[in-house]
């Protein structure tokens, strides 16, 4: 006579609220983040020493003017970046990735919003000509990332031989465009195009368009960009919205499923 197994304990009960959530950030990091920041530019508005050494060692304004320039730049990106966090998280408005509105919005610095706008367009349709039959074809993501940008590179220098010829500024200017930035905005608008379709890519190349409109708007404001000039230290403060709003602010109020939507 065998002995027979003993049935298989039931398995224990588990309590959801007892399981450990996701770990989140705590509170003090951010506040401390834009309590320093503020304290800086606090004590860089007075007229006590502390002032005159922040002026004489963390200041911009003895830098020749092109660097000057570039420094304007590099201080609208995290500004900039709050911007896109809050849009995407809070207003759940999905674009073609976080650094495609930031690097299309200093890039229409070059080519002017209209032309430069008009001109991401074209290489959109031209890529959305061209991509099904790519994939047709089976060309791997390596090639099909060097097709667009030859793509780029051909309309870029289509556009300035019109230009000359047409004596266009409007055309000039936009065939200046960053070809990496291009390429990127192709590149993303591609791969949204070959996963969810014509649909959700025109949505999100027009959001994410939009948004660079916004920030190259944003940083031709006399006010907005000698603030920030001034204000280095507040690059602590954009930090610390950017961990709220990433944290603290998901609330994606617009963010409805349908073709509109996607990753990004």
């Amino acid at each position: 006579m065998t002995n027979a197994e003993p049935a298989p304990l039931p398995p224990p009960s588990v309590d959801p609220d007892a399981l450990p959530g996701p770990a989140r950030l705590s509170w003090w990091v951010p506040l401390l983040l834009a309590a320093a920041g503020v304290t800086l530019m606090v004590l860089r508005v007075g007229d006590g020493p502390m002032a005159r050494w922040l002026m004489a060692n963390v200041s911009f304004e003895a830098l020749p003017l092109d660097a000057q320039a570039h420094v304007d730049d590099l201080l609208l990106v995290p500004a900039a970046s709050v911007l896109v966090v809050f849009c995407r998280i809070t207003l759940g408005l999905r674009m073609l990735g976080p650094f495609r509105p930031i690097l299309i919005g200093l890039a229409f610095y070059q080519t002017g919003v209209v032309p430069g706008t008009l001109f991401i367009a074209v290489i959109m349709a031209v890529v959305a000509l061209l991509h099904p039959r790519l994939n047709r074809g089976a060309v791997p993501y390596f090639g099909r990332l060097t097709v667009l940008l030859a793509i780029v590179v051909i309309a870029e220098l289509f556009v300035l031989l019109v230009g000359t010829h047409l004596r266009s500024a409007p055309m000039m200017e936009a065939a200046v465009f960053p070809i990496i930035v291009l390429c990127l905005s192709a590149d993303g608008f591609a791969r949204v195009l070959g996963t969810d379709g014509v649909a959700q890519a025109v949505w999100r190349g027009a959001v994410t368009v939009l948004l660079a409109v916004l920030i190259s708007t944003l940083g031709n404001v006399d006010v907005i960009a000698d603030f920030l000039f001034a204000f280095p230290e507040l690059v602590l403060v954009e930090i610390a919205a950017i961990l709220v709003i990433s944290t603290r602010m998901d609330w994606g109020w617009f963010a409805t499923p349908g073709p509109a939507f996607g990753e990004g």
